[in-house]
């Protein structure tokens, strides 16, 4: 018995020790917030992808003001330092949100209810750095 619960003991410290040590792998993350307009007004339920030169891409959906908070992961919250290409999607008008949590399968899920998203032909180029954090995004303006 005694060796059960020494191998259990020792599996519980090996998982703790992963879980914590994802976070740490992270790169260093600054958060981002913005909003994006279209014709004067918020855009709501788009999707705002944020592509850095090297690194994992980070993702949001705006609100019903247009703003947005971005996600690198399903519960860490902002994007790597550097130049990204900013790029945006609008799901069509009876989609309901598609969470970014999603999975793969749910996201086609999702899609193949309500439509998949359509992407916008704009596309931004902006650093992210400790003295930029949040960006207005007029769409307007590649009509």
């Amino acid at each position: 018995m005694p060796t059960t619960i020494r191998t259990l003991c020792v599996m519980t410290l090996c998982l703790l020790s992963a879980a914590c040590s994802s976070k740490s792998d992270l790169p260093p993350l600054i958060e981002v917030t913005g909003q994006v307009i279209q014709d004067g007004q918020p855009l709501a339920d788009a999707v705002v992808e944020f592509y850095p030169t090297s690194g994992k891409r980070s993702v949001a959906f705006t609100d019903e003001e247009g703003k947005f908070e971005l996600l690198y992961d399903k519960d860490v919250k902002g994007a790597v330092a550097g130049s990204h290409t900013v790029n945006f999607m609008v799901p069509p008008k009876t989609v309901k949100k598609i969470d970014p949590k999603f999975n793969d399968y749910e996201k086609k899920q999702a899609e193949q209810r309500y439509g998949e998203p359509t992407p916008i032909k704009y596309e931004e180029h902006v650093v992210v750095d400790k003295d930029h954090t949040t960006f207005t995004f007029d769409l307007t303006k590649q009509k």
